[in-house]
């Protein structure tokens, strides 16, 4: 990680400064002797004052806190080493998976949270979910601010469609019902049947009929009670998700362009080693045996072949997740009725995330790195075989890691960009909404007695 050493503008590192308090005659002297020195000398004391051994990178993460009459120096060097090299690359996976972590809060359940039931409309029997007795009012609201993850939003939403569907159940039983009632009615005044028979048949009807009312009446209670936690609650923590993902697929390009650099670098180190043994200099210490490379081949192999599957299951979830937000909410809306547009518009900008060519190079990679631990076995197996090149084989395997980088940085772009869009189209939402709330607020108050 880069280092950062603050410099005066004097060139100093602060360390006569308490001199400075306790001699202020002695500062006034000094200041009069920095007036004559000449510029010349001035700036070859400021340079004096840089250390080599920082390293910057040229990354958006990195931000500058200035301090008046201070400044701080970045110098640019790359890796000594291959060891600082992967250090390097190690430190950007952090701050990947850090930023990933915090996207991901916003998906899990928060253990503290406290968990309300949906409450049941008025008149059910505690319960009791699959009677024919239903209540006609509408359920309570909801405390949304209790709920914070998409997890529990999403369970909320189940377990009111899950009132629903048992709703329309009992009502369905309440309007076949009714039916067989009217049409036994029909066939008594047909037949000519008993007065007191005809009349027991319509008081049935008419109770049916008011069981079925309010069957309806609770059925588009519930339906707009989905409707607010979807709108009031799923919307506002998808907008919070999709600028999450945004800013984690930014510092995903940023991190992985960096440690593409850093990657290509150590294969620059790599060929100079190789280079200078041939050429008599004496190079770096002599590689490990076959047993320790085929095993530290292997593991490296089992780990790129892990981190793969989990790009690809990691892509492939957010396209899962987007494509059923989609369908649920089109299944939600009446005919003539919109989706609404945030989800439609996340569907699609999930869609533009393609990290299939990102897939096939992290695979490349793992694949050359098998075959380095499957060439070292033979040559630990069999001594009169010739031994491998073990330095053109690590230079090839940071080629290949280069390689993967590279796509994984290009493919982060291209999503990155579609969130930046989606984003700004977000922001201009918002900022029209709030304008508009701006202009009805004349009128309500004009209307005001």
């Amino acid at each position: 990680m880069p280092e950062l050493e603050e410099i005066s503008e004097d060139g100093s590192n602060g360390e006569g400064e308490s001199e400075e308090e306790e001699a202020p005659g002695h500062e006034q002297a000094e200041a009069a002797q920095v007036v004559v020195e000449p510029r010349e000398r001035k700036e070859k004391k400021k340079v004096a004052g840089v250390s080599n051994k920082l390293r910057v990178r040229a990354s958006a993460e990195v931000e500058q806190q200035s301090t008046p009459g201070r400044f701080t120096v970045f110098v640019d060097r790359p890796p000594a080493s291959v060891a600082e090299a992967m250090r390097d690359i190690k430190g950007h996976f952090s701050k990947v998976a850090e930023t990933a972590g915090e996207v991901s809060v916003l998906l899990e359940v928060v253990p503290y949270q406290k968990k309300v039931r949906p409450p049941a409309p008025r008149g059910d029997v505690e319960g009791d979910d699959g009677g024919e007795q239903v209540g006609a009012r509408e359920p309570s609201p909801e405390p949304f601010q209790l709920f914070q993850s998409h997890k529990e939003s999403l369970d909320r939403l189940y377990a009111w469609e899950k009132k629903l569907y048992e709703e329309v159940r009992a009502g369905e039983r309440v309007r076949l019902s009714y039916e067989k009632k009217v049409a036994q009615l029909r066939s008594q005044d047909a037949n000519g049947a008993e007065p007191f028979a005809i009349e027991r048949t319509r008081a049935a009807i008419r109770d049916l009929r008011t069981k079925l009312n309010i069957s309806l009446a609770s059925v588009d209670a519930v339906s707009r009670r989905i409707v607010a936690v979807r709108d009031d609650e799923l919307l506002p923590q998808l907008a919070e998700l999709i600028r999450g993902l945004a800013r984690m697929w930014r510092v995903i390009g940023d991190a992985h362009r960096v440690m593409k650099r850093t990657a290509d670098e150590a294969s620059a180190l790599l060929s100079s080693s190789a280079a200078g043994a041939e050429g008599g200099i004496r190079g770096p210490p002599p590689p490990p045996g076959p047993t320790r490379a085929a095993t530290a081949a292997g593991a490296l192999a089992t780990e790129l072949r892990g981190w793969r599957a989990a790009l690809e299951a990691w892509a492939e979830s957010q396209r899962g997740y987007a494509a059923a937000l989609w369908g649920w909410a089109r299944s939600c809306v009446k005919d003539g009725e919109d989706m609404p547009r945030l989800i439609v518009a996340w569907a699609r900008a999930v869609e533009a995330v393609d990290v299939d060519a990102a897939i096939r190079a992290v695979e490349g990679v793992a694949a050359e790195a098998a075959a380095i631990a499957t060439a070292a076995r033979r040559r630990n197996s069999s001594a009169e075989e010739e031994p491998p090149n073990e330095e053109e084989g690590k230079r090839r395997v940071c080629v290949g890691l280069a390689a993967a980088l590279g796509a994984i940085a290009e493919a982060a772009g291209l999503a990155s960009a579609a969130y930046r869009e989606l984003v700004a189209e977000m922001d201009d939402r918002e900022r029209e909404a709030e304008m508009a709330g701006r202009d009805d607020e004349p009128s309500i108050q004009n209307n005001l007695p």
